[in-house]
């Protein structure tokens, strides 16, 4: 490749210099890490947080009869002693059953092209950026409180193994959060919020006084709107509903130790199972190109994929590193990612997404009596199959026709009754890029993304 990423002179030396003592193991896998951080909070006119980091460091993970050994640290020095850590950890815990199955061995360099990098910009231009964004929506007559973060990381990581891969990597995302509150008739809080995100390039969040203006507005319509009335009704979730819906409902059941670690759920997710009809396809992958997941090699440096977890209606895949794949008698997909050098790699999602469809929005709105337009996810959990997802910016359907604003806006109901009730998928989709994925104590860059998709019989909660 023309460019390769900066990282630390002869690291991969270094680093085949330090596989060198883990001759006794099965396998041993070394990562290195270089990571530079940025958060400015305003709170109403408050600067209220201010922080910058600066992070290196390494990790050794040793697998030796069936155990796993893990050894975390900052300093570089004496890494051939960290591998013996590692194995001599694994050597403790005993026989185990962990596996791995085989990987070829990839080097590669992969780098990001940059274009204006966050990292040159000062921290007084950007505090005053946000400070003019959180400004408009303040000084709005009617909004009652604001925030608004930037969150900016860069990273750059060197992984080798015993089996031969050496792979440097280097990621960036920076993220401007907007919100702001005005408070209803009840003098109830109502929030909106939005962002802008960018891989690749700071001036994308420079110049978006618009957005501040928008959610100023949005959020003194809903104080104003009625709420919606209980009920079950035909609902349409616009794309960014859609992904954060996949991605927590369904994508979560996915990944394959908690199918492995659950018997139950290893019958009720079955391959080949029925999930929706027939247009209905769910991927996952870090080769979408450009968003918040996207990447060439997991934690495990396997090569990632785009995995249909369902296509054509049925369930067709799950999401695998290296060990459950081993275990399942499956392929491994490239989805075994960790926060940062402290933690070992498990089974994350990458990008999740419902796949376009055949039908177009306006075809959705047409027989539609009366329905609810959920555009935007705003909290919610999920329990098993069950779900409970709000939204932050809704409407009704009239006659076909987009309505009034609503407030107080949820949908829930049963992962797998709610994918046979979608009965139409449009042929637009929009990726969501901010969000961040906690598992196992971790956290992790995700995207999330989906078409308009129609629900019928959807339960949605509100004023009964």
């Amino acid at each position: 490749m023309s460019k390769e990423v900066a990282l630390l002179p002869n690291i991969r030396d270094r680093l085949d210099d330090a596989l060198k003592a883990g001759k006794t193991a099965d396998e041993v896998e070394i990562r290195i890490e270089e990571s530079e951080t940025t958060h400015i909070g305003f709170q109403k006119e408050s600067l209220e947080t201010l922080d910058k980091g600066l992070s290196a460091g390494g990790s050794v993970r040793a697998l030796l009869n069936g155990s796993w050994g893990f050894v975390s640290f900052n300093s570089l020095d004496n890494l051939p002693r960290r591998v013996e850590e590692a194995i001599a950890m694994a050597k403790a815990v005993g026989q185990g059953n962990a596996k791995l199955g085989g990987q070829d061995a990839h080097i590669e360099s992969v780098p990001i092209d940059l274009k204006r990098d966050p990292r040159d910009v000062s921290i007084g231009e950007t505090i005053d950026m946000m400070r003019n964004y959180n400004d408009i929506i303040l000084k709005t007559d009617g909004i009652v409180s604001t925030s608004g973060h930037y969150v900016h990381f860069h990273y750059r990581r060197a992984f080798a193994n015993k089996t031969g891969s050496f792979v440097e990597s280097e990621k960036m995302r920076a993220t401007v959060i907007l919100m702001g509150v005005a408070v209803d008739s009840d003098r109830m809080p109502q929030e909106t919020r939005d962002f802008a995100n960018t891989l690749y390039d700071y001036d994308h969040l420079v110049g978006r006084e618009s957005l501040a203006h928008d959610i100023a507005r949005k959020a003194l319509e809903t104080a104003k709107s009625p709420k919606v009335k209980a009920g079950v009704y035909p609902v349409i979730c616009g794309p960014q509903m859609t992904g954060t819906f996949i991605h927590e409902a369904f994508g979560h059941l996915s990944e394959a130790d908690f199918v492995h670690e659950n018997p139950d759920w290893k019958e009720i997710l079955k391959i080949g199972r029925k999930m929706g009809r027939e247009f209905l396809n769910i991927t996952d992958g870090g080769l979408v190109p450009g968003q918040g997941g996207s990447l060439k090699y997991d934690d495990e440096g396997t090569p990632c994929t785009i995995t249909y977890l369902v296509k054509d209606g049925i369930l067709n895949g799950r999401l695998h590193s290296r060990e459950t794949a081993a275990m399942m008698n499956e392929m491994p997909t490239g989805n075994a990612r960790a926060q940062n050098y402290r933690f070992p790699p498990i089974v994350r999602m990458t990008n999740t997404s419902i796949e376009p469809g055949p039908n177009t929005l306006e075809e959705m709105l047409a027989d539609i009596k009366y329905g609810i337009y959920a555009v935007k996810p705003h909290g919610g959990q999920t329990s098993f199959e069950q779900f409970t997802f709000g939204a932050g910016e809704a409407f009704e359907i009239v006659d076909g026709k987009i309505g009034q604003r609503l407030r107080n806006v949820s949908i829930s109901g049963n992962l797998f009754k709610t994918l046979e009730n979608i009965d139409m998928i449009a042929n637009d989709r929009e990726w969501e890029s901010v969000g961040y994925c906690g598992k196992g104590e971790q956290m992790a860059p995700v995207g999330t993304g989906g078409p308009h998709i129609r629900i019928m019989d959807c339960v949605v909660g509100g004023e009964s």
